[in-house]
């Protein structure tokens, strides 16, 4: 069976959603065994499929789908932002060790801070950017964890 580059790249979306699916169920924490399990069966269903898709084609799409998952990862843009010729424009890349010293100098605001971190500028920052929280169980700020 032929398949177009358009199905190529939906088969590859389905194989790296399935490998992402799968890696975050194994290490989240704020799932549910219910919502885990679930994951797991959407995953269980996404590898069938492509099992599927693989018997029924032919070993040059094989070939040509491995050679482009090695080259392919998920990138989440914002809709809000333009893409102009595949560079996301007004954005910068940054090395994620760069941008986690960023958020510590920033963190260097919060020693003795006594605001409710719902109220905090830092906080909403830190969540409109996705920054990982310290701790997730928190009753205070989940950013920043006094020493006491």
């Amino acid at each position: 069976m032929y398949f177009n580059r358009d199905d190529r790249e939906h088969h590859l979306n389905m194989l790296i959603t399935w490998d992402y699916l799968s890696t975050w169920s194994e290490k989240a924490k704020c799932l549910t065994d219910e919502e885990k399990e679930n994951i797991e069966k959407a995953c269980n269903t996404l590898k069938e499929v492509s099992d599927s898709i693989v018997e029924r084609s032919n070993k040059s799409y094989i070939t040509s789908l491995q050679n482009e998952a090695k080259n392919s990862k998920i990138i989440f843009v914002d809709e809000r932002r333009k893409v102009y010729n595949e560079e996301y424009v007004d954005s910068k890349f940054v090395p994620i060790d760069d941008l986690y010293d960023l958020y510590g100098c920033a963190l260097a605001n919060c020693i003795n801070c006594t605001k409710d971190h719902n109220q905090c500028e830092v906080f909403e920052l830190f969540m409109k950017l996705g920054v990982p929280p310290l701790d997730i169980e928190a009753t205070g700020c989940p950013f920043y964890q006094s020493k006491e």
